[in-house]
């Protein structure tokens, strides 16, 4: 064999060895289901058979539905049949409504003629149950602007037309395994998330969920809006058998992603790089399938994450408080885990303690009436029942201290503004409106970091973290002495 011949035949090997998927069975099915077209549309319920209709993609999500010639009343919401391309789609809860009505006197005649039309909006349908059954699942959505390597160790993978090198990242979430993609199509990039095996489709979706919002955690852009599922008798999916459309939450986006792999996307100073290196570390699969799993296994945790993201892209009114709110359930959590918060442990010890504290103030009960106020004698018993709970400066401090994290003066100071965010009071700036706005935005900023911090070291990150305060320094108007990208 010559060097050539073997050259090659090493090339076709690697190439192979590169795992491979079809997608144009895939973008091909969607396609065709989102071109204008005529469709037919059954309602048994009111007697309605394959009745025509016409079926528009919006691109606000949904489809539109039209019927026209019909005067059929149809007061709520009812299941319905639609045929597409000869396939046939379960409907739940459509509601039509009267679009418009024409009526004509026909000549010569007391009698009126008129055309009337039906209008409703399509938000999910599904192929029947059993088309999903026993079969490969796939989930595609629309992900703009999504670079899978920029967060995530991610490796090569080819379809029938290319070959991408930072595009595939295996997943094991909550004992599913699960391949997440990255594909451009016609112009558009889309996450694709594939099954290794048959599986539920319910525990499927809610699988994706879980791996959307991990994704919109370390990057900031938890994409939704809408989505379909597809299934396949085949694990590369050559072959579409099913197909369901869903309509989802609005995506949460926002420019405060914790990491990011290219520290020269933030600055361009040697003195910087030189510390923190060319590249920084970001989410293995094993590290990401572990947030993912936690996710899905504990809605609580899931709402932590979705409020820190709701918190990211909120007015500045909204933002320090949806980051205070999610440091509080955090620290919760952590405590939890760790003892919990109160100074004593032992239950009957602190009970004993407060026994002969008690008995101090009943010492002393004549003598505080006689002097004290009215009430004072409530207020002291009332501080002894909760003699065992921390501050809440204590308390929100202390998952920082439970994991090395070392807090500044700004950092508690902000941790401090906590009560103010929460009851919608206006934090003491001392300066002028906009010197208050930039202060707001100062703590804000401030906060993000912080609970960026703990959520990331708390699932067992460690690397590089942006810090916002120190890179709008000069938005804020003060030179900080901080690190740009602080190791965790």
């Amino acid at each position: 064999m010559s060097s050539n011949e073997e050259i090659k035949r090493e090339l076709q090997e690697t190439l192979e060895a590169i795992p491979a998927i079809k997608v144009i069975p895939t973008f091909d099915r969607i396609e065709r289901l989102e071109e204008e077209k005529e469709a037919f549309l059954s309602i048994p319920s009111h007697n309605l058979l394959e009745r025509q209709v016409s079926l528009q993609k919006l691109a606000t999500g949904g489809f539109r539905i039209r019927i026209d010639n019909a005067f059929t009343r149809m007061s709520d919401p009812f299941d319905a049949e639609l045929f597409i391309d000869k396939k046939r789609y379960q409907v739940e809860s459509l509601f039509l409504g009267m679009s418009g009505m024409k009526l004509e006197r026909v000549p010569g005649s007391k009698y009126f003629s008129g055309e009337s039309s039906l209008e409703g909006q399509i938000y999910s349908f599904s192929s029947p149950a059993s088309a999903f059954e026993d079969k490969y699942l796939r989930y595609v959505i629309d992900a703009p602007r999504a670079e899978l390597y920029h967060y995530l160790e991610a490796g090569m993978s080819r379809d029938e037309a290319t070959l991408d090198k930072y595009s595939r990242v295996p997943l094991l979430v909550s004992g599913n395994e699960l391949t997440l993609y990255e594909r451009k199509h016609d112009g558009k990039t889309y996450f694709l998330i594939d099954s290794a095996a048959p599986i539920d489709k319910d525990l499927f979706m809610n699988l994706c969920l879980a791996v959307m919002l991990g994704f919109g955690l370390l990057s900031a852009r938890f994409y939704q809006g809408e989505a379909y599922c597809l299934s396949s008798n085949e694990e590369d999916f050559n072959h579409i058998e099913g197909l369901s459309y869903h309509t989802l939450r609005d995506s949460l986006t926002s420019v405060f992603n914790p990491i990011y792999f290219n520290p020269y996307g933030y600055t361009k100073d040697e003195g910087v790089i030189g510390k923190v290196g060319h590249l920084n570390k970001v989410f293995s699969p094993e590290l990401f399938s572990k947030l993912c799993s936690r996710i899905f296994e504990e809605d609580e945790y899931a709402a932590l994450l979705i409020l820190m993201l709701e918190a990211n892209s909120a007015s500045l009114i909204l933002r320090p408080a949806g980051y205070a709110v999610t440091l509080e359930h955090l620290t919760t959590m952590i405590a939890e885990e760790d003892n919990g918060l109160k100074p004593i442990l032992d239950k009957k010890l602190a009970k004993q303690f407060r026994k002969e504290l008690y008995g101090v103030l009943d010492k002393y009960a004549e003598a505080i009436e006689a002097n004290g106020q009215t009430d004072s004698l409530q207020i002291l018993r009332r501080n002894i029942e909760k003699i065992n709970n921390p501050t809440n400066r204590d308390k929100l401090t202390k998952p920082f201290r439970i994991y090395g994290i070392t807090l500044s003066p700004s950092d508690v100071e902000a941790i401090d503004y906590r009560n103010d965010f929460l009851h919608g009071r206006r934090i003491n700036s001392g300066g002028s409106e906009g010197e208050y706005y930039l202060d707001v935005f100062h703590v804000a900023l401030r906060l993000n970091f912080l609970v960026n911090k703990l959520i990331l070291k708390h699932i067992g990150y460690t690397g590089m973290v942006v810090n916002y305060v120190k890179y709008n320094e000069e938005q804020l108007k003060a030179k900080l002495d901080e690190e740009l990208l602080v190791e965790i």
